[in-house]
């Protein structure tokens, strides 16, 4: 199934970023325990995960341009096979099978866009799944949070600041998510932001 193996290869990519990221992470208490084999054979398991199901998904992506290639090519014949014997026993004339055959094309094209676009639709069926158990996991863990919450609301109004002018005049002003304030000057701070001053 190209969706769950879409799935799987967001899920796998990202155990192997989460565990290289670790890695670097945590690089002297490994050094120090002398965990750096461990820790390989942990990093090659998963890059070894992520390289075979990068295998299922090209076995089945081939199997399934085979099945596109083959379904484009035979949308060809269908129609002149149909015409044909009108056209043989006289009864139409050549310029009939051409236009039957353009116009079962152009109709049959427009209904055809789930089998030609298969391969992306479960690219981004994977990906949502793998956002929708994002976010049930995030609600469960902070289940009391009540669905109104602005935390899980998206603004859409967010102003975009173009130059330091116009971030300097909204100064002090919310700006989006994002409160700016002015720097006090560097006095007796020795190069530090007076305290009680937000940078950001």
């Amino acid at each position: 199934n190209l969706i769950s193996l879409n799935y799987l290869k967001l899920k796998k990519e990202a155990d192997f970023r989460y565990s290289l990221v670790r890695l670097r992470e945590n690089a002297e208490s490994i050094a120090f325990y002398a965990g750096e084999d461990i820790e390989g054979r942990s990093i090659s398991e998963r890059l070894a995960s992520v390289i075979e199901n990068r295998k299922n998904i090209i076995g089945q992506q081939r199997n399934l341009e085979f099945f596109t290639t083959a379904y484009q090519y035979l949308i060809q014949i269908v129609p002149v096979a149909v015409v044909a014997p009108q056209y043989f026993a006289g009864s139409i004339q050549l310029g009939v099978v051409s236009q039957s055959s353009g116009a079962f094309n152009h109709i049959l094209r427009d209904l055809s866009i789930l089998v030609n676009q298969f391969e992306q639709l479960a690219s981004f069926s994977a990906g949502i799944d793998r956002l929708s158990q994002f976010f049930t996991a995030i609600r469960e863990v902070d289940c009391d949070r009540p669905n109104d919450s602005p935390l899980l609301e998206l603004k859409s109004n967010e102003t975009v600041v173009t130059s330091l002018e116009s971030a300097a005049a909204l100064s002090g002003e919310e700006f989006g998510s994002i409160s700016l304030h002015c720097m006090e000057p560097m006095g007796e701070t020795n190069g530090k932001a007076a305290t009680g001053s937000s940078i950001l």
